[in-house]
């Protein structure tokens, strides 16, 4: 074990991709993880008081875990069936770390309280201890073969092939773990072919496998290790794995969870749902843990819960109270500080029948809200998050299942809903009143309006930003004195406008004939935007820079087009403003805040309302989380 000095900051993130391996502590008392893609969690407690923290560990394909002074020690073998242990901290980081010499495959392992137990393709098992000093090291008689391990306190057991001429059977036989390797004497267990997996409990008086006779479906048997006696059984399936949770109880790893087979009268339940994928069932004290998509069910005979985020991915953001956000998924939604902690400030109340697609803050308690009802179609409402009733927007006519976006201006406080059946409020926060301020006739069939209020102190006197989508686009801007339009102007493609009255559209160089992105004013092209393909722009909320979100990065301009800085965030679906010092940017996979002077990353995020509960948590998006690509 060499010392590996930490070096980084504990990163607290959910899997990136569904998990595939898992190992407990003895004291069922904390897990750890990996997914198909190789991302390696710690789950230091299993109460719902710690999220999974990131562990920078080689894909593993089976795992063990044991408690170790202040931390743990996690041993793995990986891919390439090589055997190496790591002895972490309390947030799953690297303190020591070491590797086995191999001159074998190794094929499985277990913690036991004895030590670590590896068995290997040679046919041969070992017992190290936790710095991974070799303890024992036991082999097969000529001709045997090791099938399955399973090691619980401080007793072994393990089915072994044997082969006499062309015909193989298997046997049980216990294992002695100290002072040094031994076998106990081969007994029949119960019966039949030992053929799946096997366990033993922890005082090593009775064991439990799954055993296959001629003609008949595989069973889970529980039998009395001393004489060979059945205790219970059930029909199984074959490769379920299985553990003792206490010396009357083994838990089954099934595709829903858990099943349980007694060896008392009445207490077996279900054990017909399929067995759990190999790797993801695993047992300890009372506990079984089971591995569901993103997720862990802790399940005891009494019932099961499920350790997850109830927010795993923001689907939807928007600024809120005290330079914070909220953020949402399906329909949970999240109130956020500044350093993207959840707050107990209650996110605005939802419609029952409703699924937000789009939040914007209108400042205090209120929201405008983008919804689908059940039927499917859009409609646009206030909501408050201090108990008021919902307000409706006018809503499309019938039939029109088109999204149409809302943009607020807080100075004036005109609101203004686009594309189909578009409207001009201005809403009254202290009177909670929205008054509709034009009356626009409904657009001809292939045409339709976009409108951004403006701030007209920063805009020179302008209130609003016109887009006219028909057979040509074409951009004006209104007075808010004269209500008069001017600077109409054609473009090939609207993107965004800033409160300061600045629109940013695709048009085509004239000396070109290439699409540009250009920053426009009434009559006149300002500047031209760099880019590399397809991006979307977040203009600051005093309409002087420009923060444009690419495949793998967020650059912030100047209006002029001046680069300003550049900062590796992938896949950003949005940027927010918070104050005019700081950015947050919005991934699939996380958020990030970024000082607006330099681009440095100041918090992130990945992942909120972190616990336990009864029914399972929303599945996550397979992306590996932006903590995680930050490393922060």
């Amino acid at each position: 074990m060499i010392a590996t000095p930490v070096t980084r900051a504990a990163i607290e993130a959910p899997h990136g991709a569904p998990i595939s391996a898992l190992a407990i502590t003895a004291d069922a008392t904390a897990a750890i993880t990996a997914d198909e893609t190789g991302g390696v969690r710690l789950w230091p407690k299993l109460d719902g008081t710690r999220e999974p923290c990131v562990v920078e560990l080689p894909s593993p394909r089976t795992l063990a875990l044991a408690r170790q002074r202040d931390g743990f020690v996690v041993a793995w073998i990986d891919r390439a069936n090589s055997l190496a242990l790591a002895e972490l901290d309390d947030h799953g980081r690297t303190l020591r770390r070491g590797t086995f010499a191999q001159d074998a495959d190794f094929l499985g392992l277990a913690i036991s309280d004895r030590g670590l137990l590896a068995w290997r393709s040679d046919q041969t098992i070992v017992l190290y201890d936790l710095d991974g000093v070799q303890l024992g090291r036991i082999g097969t008689e000529p001709g045997e073969r090791l099938v399955e391990v399973a090691a619980n306190g401080t007793s072994a057991v393990a089915v072994v092939a044997v082969r006499a001429g062309a015909v193989e059977r298997r046997i049980v036989r216990p294992l002695q773990l100290g002072p040094a390797l031994a076998w106990g004497k081969p007994f029949q267990a119960g019966g039949g072919d030992p053929s799946g997996p096997i366990a033993i409990s922890r005082s090593g008086r009775r064991i439990a496998l799954i055993a296959t006779a001629e003609g008949k479906a595989p069973e889970l048997r529980i039998v009395e290790r001393a004489t060979g006696r059945l205790l219970a059984s059930a029909p199984v399936d074959a490769t379920a794995e299985i553990g003792f949770t206490d010396e009357d109880h083994v838990a089954v790893g099934l595709a829903n969870g858990a099943g349980w087979l007694a060896t008392t009268t009445g207490d077996t339940l279900a054990l017909t749902a399929g067995a759990a994928p190999t790797g993801r069932f695993a047992t300890a004290g009372d506990l079984a843990v089971t591995a569901v998509a993103f997720e862990l069910q802790l399940a005891r005979r009494d019932g099961a819960q499920y350790l997850g985020y109830g927010l795993p991915s923001p689907q939807l953001a928007t600024l809120g109270p005290d330079h914070g956000l909220v953020v949402g998924m399906g329909k949970e939604l999240v109130q956020l500080d500044a350093a993207l902690v959840a707050v107990p400030a209650k996110p605005p109340a939802l419609p029952s029948d409703a699924t937000p697609l789009e939040l914007h803050w209108l400042g205090g308690t209120d929201f405008a809200a983008t919804l689908m009802d059940a039927s499917g179609e859009f409609l646009t409402s206030i909501l408050s998050s201090d108990g008021h009733d919902p307000i409706p927007l006018r809503r499309a006519a019938s039939g029109r299942h088109t999204r149409q976006p809302v943009r607020y201006e807080p100075s004036t406080g005109v609101l203004t809903v686009s594309f189909a059946d578009a409207s001009i409020a201005r809403w009254t926060a202290a009177k909670r009143k929205l008054d509709y301020l034009v009356s626009l006739p409904r657009p001809p069939a292939g045409s339709a309006r976009q409108f951004v209020p403006l701030s007209p102190a920063l805009a020179g006197g302008k209130a609003l930003v016109d887009v006219s989508l028909a057979s040509a686009t074409t951009v004006t801007w209104t007075d808010a004195a004269t209500k008069q339009r001017s600077g109409a102007m054609p473009i090939a493609g609207f993107i965004t406008a800033d409160l300061a009255g600045h629109v940013y559209a695709w048009t085509v160089d004239p000396a070109t004939r290439q699409l540009v992105i250009s920053v426009l004013a009434p009559g006149k092209v300002l500047a031209t935007l760099p880019h590399d393909g397809t991006v979307t722009l977040w203009p600051d909320p005093l309409g002087t820079r420009v923060a444009e979100a690419g495949g793998d990065h967020v650059a912030l301009y100047k209006l002029d087009g001046t680069l300003v800085w550049q900062q590796a965030v992938p896949a950003a679906t949005q940027v927010l403003w918070p104050t005019a010092d700081s950015l947050a940017v919005i991934t699939a996979a996380g958020i990030a805040r970024l000082d607006a002077a330099t681009g440095a990353v100041t918090a992130a995020r990945c992942g909120w309302s972190f616990g336990l509960r009864p029914q399972a948590h929303p599945a996550g998006v397979q992306l590996e989380p932006l903590c995680a690509q930050l490393g922060r």
